[in-house]
């Protein structure tokens, strides 16, 4: 792992090293991405050296107690502390390590003594004499890379130096060399000198100088460069920038009168003012060394590790101060607060949520649902309205990262908001109101998004299975749906319910749509909102669409002169007119023959100039074969109607017109006629035929009269029995007279002989049924 790896530990060592506490700690090593890698988890201790042998950090693991790590602690080696809990150096020219303590008092415990042992530890070869006693190193240690006092006759040359410098131990030697000697005490007076004698080519060399020293990578070095004292001079050296000479930067002009925070509210913790000081200043190193082109990659990443380090501090720190966060939002509250008083805490809440945008999604979401408990949404419901344009901007941007990030949280307070609300407006109002009267194309897509992620029944999935089964929704989001359902989608469809309907004919001349452009692109939105509400509301969309005349209103936009409304094909070979072919086609297979007729009869000549691919073709074929169908059923069901009318004059057994229903009986007699075939061969039937076939018709119609009777006899003793059991449930049966048995009995005696007997060749079968019919009913009345 590193230097003494492979060396265990002598026997007295590893009694002295199990005398000293241990601390737990991670190991982490830099890897070749610039990454810090994880080695492990384990305990630390600080072994001190017996006998000559120099003091080290050891590590064992917890889990199965291997060595993890044992390094010297040299006093020429650059240790940083970093944080509370960071100890971070470079273990020799290919290997940077870290060690992460989970208590900040085991790194501060280890911290010092570290800083006794590299006072302490003797080298016999390097510096002891005959008493044994420590000699102090010498400013020409082989440890150390010297440098010569900074001059103008060799700043050149000092800045040739840092850029030959390209190994980690060449790099680790100079930062060494910086810091022990205060090097910075001596460049900064020489760009005084150099400004004040107007000499370019000194302040270009002091310019190289500089970027080199920076491309040591030492967070010690930059973060001493950004100190009070020395930030002014840094930034001047910055503003001569060799690859523009015409010109001139003004660093330190924006340093001064932007370096110091403004605070909404006063942090009571100096440090964090500190790191947020250090984190604008860090920002904007960074932004001129890009700007410039002189920043490599190793750079970057040190100021990216550096600025994201200071971001956690200050996420973390405020996130967790409440007093702070509750006199932050009290103020957007109080009726007496100015506007630009609101503003500001807006624009530092913007500012808060921006800083997370590199961390982890939980650490974003616990910032985010922290701030919505003190009053995130209160304050959205002004901001969103602002006339300012930028605090608009802001506060969008922070709902609409809210709601990508945890959009159930956010749904479940605006519903809840939308049952407190009393005296003013819920903010899902605002939200639809705004996207559909802001003109700004940008802020209308997000809130598009916003009103889409909300009304999402699968939550912030977009790839997941589509939920038309409400059943399966949460009680929240079906709750949420219906009240947005209820009050607010005729204000988000209005754009398109106002247009005022014309005639679309391709025959004739088209009245043109006028529409601004901002219209056009709020009713394409709306279009596609409706794609999605079909997709993902089943049965709420389905009826906003069928009570409205919401289809034709949209078939107006075809009239817009805006192409990406239409999505007209012009002609063209290209996927959408693939996709109407496509259509034309399963209209066809499947033979929907209402969209066939219509199809065909409105736009027929249109679809014969349509000659390269046989679909409209086959489609015209088919309507023909529907209309002959059509026509020869209509002449089979005239006949068919003609005949029994007269067959039913003829036949009504005694019964005159007044008493029989032909419609009825033509009901009744021709309710299997669908089953029959379309097409019946019509030929004239010979003498006999005709004989034999009114024997069969006589018999058929015999047996038909018998079933039918049969079947209303059963149906009778059904009613009879069913009416019986519930007249005995509710009262006594009643009682009735000898005579009136006898005469039931009669009557039944009658009706059975009727049924067996046969018919006489005129008398109609449904006049049977009326007979036994009316004389049931009849019955029931006289009971």
């Amino acid at each position: 792992m590193t230097e003494g790896n492979q060396q265990k530990p002598t026997a007295s060592a590893a009694e002295k090293e199990a005398k000293l506490p241990a601390h737990r700690v991670k190991l982490y090593q830099l890897n070749a991405e610039t990454n810090w890698e994880d080695k492990g988890t384990g305990f630390c201790v600080y072994q001190v050296g017996e006998d000559g042998e120099p003091d080290r950090l050891v590590v064992h693991s917890e889990e199965d107690n291997s060595l993890l790590l044992s390094s010297i602690v040299e006093k020429r080696r650059l240790y940083q502390r970093q944080q509370d809990t960071l100890i971070v150096w470079t273990e020799n020219e290919t290997r940077d390590l870290a060690l992460s303590f989970q208590d900040p008092a085991g790194c501060e415990e280890i911290w010092q003594c570290m800083g006794k042992g590299r006072d302490g530890n003797r080298s016999k070869t390097a510096g002891d004499d005959d008493s044994g006693k420590a000699t102090p190193p010498t400013r020409r240690s082989p440890e150390m890379t010297s440098l010569p006092d900074p001059e103008l006759s060799n700043l050149k040359e000092i800045a040739e130096i840092f850029a030959a410098a390209h190994t980690l131990s060449e790099k680790d030697k100079i930062s060494t060399f910086i810091t022990i000697e205060n090097y910075f005490d001596k460049i900064l007076p020489m760009f005084e000198t150099c400004e004040d004698l107007e000499d370019l080519t000194d302040l270009h060399h002091l310019y190289r100088l500089i970027v080199g020293l920076l491309a040591l990578n030492d967070q010690s070095l930059i973060e001493q460069l950004l100190r009070d004292e020395y930030i002014i001079g840094f930034m001047g050296i910055l503003e001569y920038n060799p690859n523009t000479p015409g010109m001139k930067a003004k660093h330190r002009e924006f340093i001064k009168s932007h370096g110091n925070a403004k605070q909404v509210v006063d942090l009571a913790d100096e440090s964090i003012k500190r790191k947020i000081d250090q984190t604008f200043r860090l920002e904007y190193l960074q932004g001129i060394l890009q700007s410039g082109g002189d920043a490599d990659e190793g750079l970057l990443g040190v100021l990216n590790n550096m600025i994201f380090q200071n971001h956690a501090e200050i996420v973390n720190y405020i996130q967790n101060n409440h007093s702070f966060l509750s006199e932050i939002f009290q103020i957007t509250r109080d009726k007496c607060t100015t506007e630009a008083k609101r503003n500001e805490i807006i624009r530092f809440v913007h500012q808060l949520c921006a800083l997370t945008k590199q961390m982890q999604n939980s650490v974003r979401v616990s910032l985010y649902r922290s701030l919505a408990d003190y009053g995130l949404f209160d304050l959205m419901h002004y901001a969103l309205i602002d006339k300012e344009r930028s605090i608009r901007i802001a506060s969008l941007n922070i709902l609409a990262a809210f709601t990508d990030l945890d959009v159930a949280c956010v749904r479940g307070h605006l519903l809840l908001q939308t049952k407190e609300s009393q005296k003013k407006e819920p903010l899902i109002s605002t939200i639809v109101q705004q996207f559909a009267s802001d003109s700004n194309h940008d802020q209308k897509v997000q809130y598009f998004e916003i009103l889409r992620l909300l009304l999402d029944p699968n939550g912030n999935s977009t790839g997941g299975p589509v939920m038309n089964d409400p059943s399966k929704q949460s009680p929240e989001t079906d709750e949420f749906l219906q009240i947005f359902y209820d009050n607010y989608i005729k204000t988000l469809l209005h754009p398109i319910e106002s247009l005022e309907i014309k005639p679309i004919s391709l025959k004739g001349p088209i009245e043109p749509l006028v529409l601004t452009q901002d219209q056009a692109q709020l009713c394409l939105y709306i279009c596609e909102f409706l794609y999605f509400a079909i997709r993902n509301h089943s049965f709420r969309s389905k009826y906003i669409l069928l009570s409205s005349d919401l289809f034709t209103k949209v078939l107006q936009l075809y009239r817009s002169k805006y192409a990406y409304i239409k999505l007209d094909t012009n002609g063209q070979n290209c996927l959408l007119n693939s996709a109407c072919l496509d259509l034309l086609d399963f209209i066809r297979k499947e033979n929907i023959q209402v969209l066939v007729s219509h199809i065909i009869t409105q736009f027929g000549t249109v679809l014969d100039t349509i000659t390269y691919i046989s679909t409209c073709e086959q489609l015209r074929e088919k309507h023909k074969q529907n209309t002959e169908s059509a026509s020869s059923n209509d002449e089979k069901l005239d006949e068919s109607s003609s005949s029994d009318k007269s067959e039913k004059k003829d036949n009504h057994d005694g019964w005159d017109s007044s008493t029989v229903d032909f419609n009825e009986e033509e009901y009744f007699n021709g309710s299997d006629e669908e089953d029959a075939p379309s097409s019946i061969p019509l030929t004239l039937p010979s003498d006999k035929d005709k004989s034999e076939k009114s024997l069969s018709m006589e018999n058929k119609a015999t047996e038909d009269e018998e079933m039918t009777t049969n079947q209303s006899l059963k149906r009778k003793d059904r009613h009879e029995e069913s009416e019986d059991k519930t007249e005995a449930s509710l009262s006594p049966p009643p009682f009735k007279s000898r005579k009136q048995s006898i005469e039931d009995d009669e009557e039944e005696d009658v009706l059975a002989k009727r049924s067996t007997s046969s018919p006489s060749p005129r008398q109609s079968p449904l006049a049977k049924k009326i007979v036994i019919k009316t004389s049931s009913i009849e019955r029931m009345r006289t009971q």
